[in-house]
C-alpha cells in the first residue's frame, strides 16, 4: 500500500486516522509514504501514537523542502527513520531547495544515517536523490566531506540532474564512484547546443539498469562507452548513431528523441 502526496491538514490529522479499523488496514501494509507541501504539523504527527506500528516504512520522502521547513519536522523524520526497521530507501527532491537548504538537509540526514548505522538491526537502506541543479548538492562543500562521502557512495540508487546548469568536470567526476547506481538521468544539461562533458570511465557504473540523456553529445567517445554498460536495460533519448548499440544484449526499451527511424538499420528498428 503507498500513500503519496499527503499533507498534514487531510488525512494524517483525520478522525479516520484514529480509527482502528483504518490503522488495522494501512498499519502492515504501507510500503510508501510521502509526506509533503512544507507543514509543520507534521511534527507532532510523526511522534504520534498510529504511526509507531509503521515498521514497513521504505520510503523517507523529503520532498518540497524548502527554508521554511521547521527543523522539529527533520527531528521527527529522524525519529521514525529510528523506529522504522522496514526502512529501505530515503528519497530527496531539492527541486526548489536553496543552497542553505540543501546543506541543512544533509546534516539532518547524516545525524539520520549515524542513528541508523549504531542500531541493533543494521539497515540495508538505499538513497534516491532527484531533480539536482548544479548550483546546489554537487557543489556543496559537504559534498566533498567523508560523512557525506560514506552516506551516499555505497548506498545510491538514482541520480537526477537536470536544469540546464553547467555542471563542472569535478563535479561530474564523482559518478564512477556511485557502483550502486541503478538509474542516471542527466537531461536539459549545459547551454544549448554546447555538448555535455561526462567522464569517460562511466564504464564504472556496472549496476546501471536505466540511463536517461536529453540532448546527448554526439561525441564517438561517449557513445563508446555505453556498451561497457552491459547491464543497461533502458535508454531514454540518444542522438541517431547507434553503432554502439549492439553489443547492449540486455537492452529492453530504446526511447529515441528527434530521430528518423530510416536511419537505423535492421535488426536494431524490429
Amino acid at each position: 500500500m503507498c500513500l503519496r502526496d499527503i499533507a498534514a491538514n487531510t488525512l494524517l490529522d483525520s478522525a479516520l486516522f484514529q480509527q482502528p479499523v483504518l490503522l488495522d488496514a494501512l498499519v502492515p501494509h504501507l510500503k510508501v509514504l510521502e509526506l509533503e507541501h512544507d507543514d509543520q504539523q507534521f511534527a507532532g504527527l510523526l511522534r504520534s501514537p498510529p504511526l509507531f506500528g509503521l515498521w514497513g516504512t521504505v520510503i523517507l520522502d523529503f520532498d518540497k523542502v524548502s527554508d521554511k521547513t521547521d527543523a522539529a519536522v527533520f527531528a521527527s523524520l529522524h525519529w521514525l527513520g529510528v523506529r522504522s526497521q522496514g526502512l529501505e530507501t530515503i528519497r530527496i527532491n531539492l527541486a526548489i531547495a536553496s543552497q542553505a537548504t540543501a546543506d541543512r538537509v544533509m546534516r539532518y540526514l547524516a545525524a539520520l544515517v549515524g542513528s541508523l548505522a549504531s542500531s541493533p538491526t543494521p539497515l540495508q537502506y538505499h538513497i534516491y536523490v532527484e531533480d539536482i541543479a548544479a548550483n546546489t548538492l554537487l557543489d556543496s562543500a559537504l559534498f566533498r566531506q567523508p560523512v557525506f562521502l560514506d552516506m551516499f557512495v555505497p548506498r545510491l540508487k538514482v541520480l537526477e540532474l537536470e536544469h540546464h546548469n553547467d555542471f563542472t568536470d569535478e563535479q561530474l567526476s564523482v559518478l564512477p564512484q556511485l557502483t550502486a547506481l541503478h538509474r542516471l538521468s542527466m537531461e536539459d544539461l549545459g547551454d544549448d547546443g554546447i555538448p555535455l562533458a561526462v567522464p569517460a570511465n562511466m564504464s564504472a557504473l556496472t549496476g546501471l539498469i536505466e540511463f536517461a540523456i536529453n540532448s546527448p553529445p554526439e561525441d564517438p567517445a561517449f557513445l563508446s562507452n555505453l556498451h561497457q554498460l552491459t547491464n543497461l536495460q533502458l535508454i531514454n533519448g540518444l542522438p541517431t548513431t547507434v553503432d554502439h548499440l549492439r553489443d547492449l544484449s540486455n537492452l529492453r526499451l530504446l526511447m529515441l528523441i528527434a530521430c528518423d527511424l530510416r536511419d537505423f538499420p535492421d535488426p536494431m528498428c524490429s
